[in-house]
């Protein structure tokens, strides 16, 4: 029997969550983090999104807006999610408040929050306004449409924006420390390339991981909107598990709108479903 497709959402101290029916599908965690987060996100069979405390590539989790890669002198990370060197002390983005937290149909959650960031010595040095609409959507799957208002950083060299997703262990193509029995998945983008060396540092729309979740398939999809600057924007990909999709400020901008969506769906990478969800999310979504 399918679940009823009416989105519910419940508020707690430290994240919002999104519920069908009784089942909840997802959550976005505010609080207690280095920076915001979606997880879980699951699909008809299960969670694609990996949660925190994991051995390997600890900062890595859920889907999440992150800023600077690993750090420089010029640059902060908040990315890598250390205090202590070689890669910290990194910076954070902070809950500031929510601005809106509701229903705008049926079907459909919105989410308007607004963070601080700080470097590593929790000096102020960004901030930015976002605004999510959680869509159910198939057959329980989640599109998430993503927009970043983003004052230009005060680092003598303004880091990278990133919208990136961290799957689920069981998604990824190289296996946990080789565990026995691993189905590898696969990464595919829509210029029709597959796998990490053909994918990583390549411009795209958009870029699917998928692999087994549960008894069966699924994965997540990222899509760059052609209204942010450097479209179709460069992704990178990793068979461990991670990919991010990266956009840069130039010399002249003072604040960048950037849109992002991501797509948790059944099954595994379709690239003309995919390309549907662009159209649709290039067409409508401003």
């Amino acid at each position: 029997m399918s679940l009823p497709s009416t989105l519910a959402l419940d508020m707690t101290p430290d994240r919002v969550r999104f519920r069908i029916g009784r089942r909840v599908v997802g959550s976005y965690i505010y609080r207690g983090c280095w920076r915001p987060y979606f997880w879980p996100l699951c699909v008809a069979n299960g969670n694609v999104v990996r949660g925190v405390n994991a051995r390997e590539h600890p900062n890595q989790y859920g889907l999440s807006l992150a800023y600077g890669g690993h750090p420089t002198n010029e640059t902060t990370s908040i990315w890598s999610d250390y205090d202590e060197p070689p890669y910290g002390p990194c910076g954070k983005m902070l809950h500031d408040g929510f601005d809106a937290v509701g229903l705008l149909d049926e079907r459909t959650g919105l989410i308007q929050e607004r963070t601080v960031w700080v470097n590593g010595n929790g000096e102020q040095m960004g901030a930015d306004k976002r605004h999510y609409e959680i869509e159910i959507v198939g057959d329980q799957e989640i599109l998430i449409r993503i927009r970043q208002e983003v004052r230009r950083p005060t680092d003598s060299v303004p880091g990278k924006l990133l919208c990136s997703a961290r799957v689920a262990d069981s998604i990824r193509v190289k296996a946990v420390y080789n565990s026995d029995g691993h189905v590898p998945g696969e990464i595919c983008n829509s210029e029709g390339a597959q796998g990490e060396e053909a994918t990583i540092g390549k411009p795209a729309r958009w870029c699917g991981y998928s692999g087994k979740v549960g008894d069966a398939h699924g994965g997540i999809a990222i899509f760059d909107h052609p209204s942010n600057p450097a479209h179709p924007a460069e992704f990178f990909t990793r068979e461990y598990g991670v990919f991010t999709v990266n956009q840069h400020f130039s010399d002249d901008d003072s604040q960048l709108t950037l849109r992002w969506a991501a797509l948790a769906f059944n099954g595994m990478s379709d690239s003309v479903r995919f390309d549907e969800v662009y159209h649709r999310f290039a067409e409508e979504w401003s």
